[in-house]
């Protein structure tokens, strides 16, 4: 039976992932899950740490099942930047963002760490780091959303407003945005 919920497409993407070696991070809502987040989401967001030489194994695994662009996944190389596959029948659609070079991203990256997924291990970006970087596209998009992730997230205690966390929100300038948060009337 082909994956039809979060679970099962989640599994399904991580397994392709694995099979051909690309170190992966699951980011985003999908993420919130593993900090208490529950909320639905309409697709994965997935943080690549992808080689030109892996572009033709990931298409080659991802390709039948899933709608993926060759060309469009050698510019995200390229550029570190973002790429998506589309399920054919069942599942959601993956925003795959390739690992860029940049201070905050790569150590955010280098810090993911395993939890369980139903039983089987998946790499998944820190608590912190996952408001970090929600206030970072909140600060892009203004999405109330974002906002109210925030605010869902930092309540379960997930979360120490430690020396690293206010040195990001300090080199990041996110002041204003996670004040914004705290006082969002948007709930998640």
């Amino acid at each position: 039976m082909p994956p039809s919920d979060l679970t099962d497409a989640l599994t399904d993407v991580v397994t392709r992932l694995e099979a051909v070696g690309v170190d992966y991070m699951l980011t985003g809502s999908a993420a919130g899950f593993f900090c208490g987040l529950s909320r639905s989401t309409g697709d994965l967001d997935i943080v690549l740490d992808l080689a030109h030489e892996q572009v033709a194994p990931l298409v080659e695994v991802f390709d039948g099942d899933y709608y993926i662009e060759p060309d469009a996944v050698f510019d995200a190389v390229e550029h570190a930047s973002m790429f998506n596959v589309i399920p054919m029948r069942w599942g959601l659609k993956t925003d795959f963002i390739v690992l860029c070079n940049e201070p905050f991203d790569l150590t955010v990256f280098g810090r993911r760490h395993q939890a369980k997924w139903h039983g089987a291990p998946i790499w998944v970006i820190r608590p912190a780091d996952l408001v970090l970087s929600k206030l970072r596209w909140a600060r892009e998009s203004f999405s109330g959303q974002q906002l109210a992730d925030i605010r869902a997230i930092m309540a379960t205690g997930l979360v120490s407003e430690d020396d690293d966390f206010r040195g990001w929100i300090e080199q990041l300038r996110l002041h204003d945005i996670l004040d914004a948060s705290r006082t969002t009337r948007y709930d998640a």
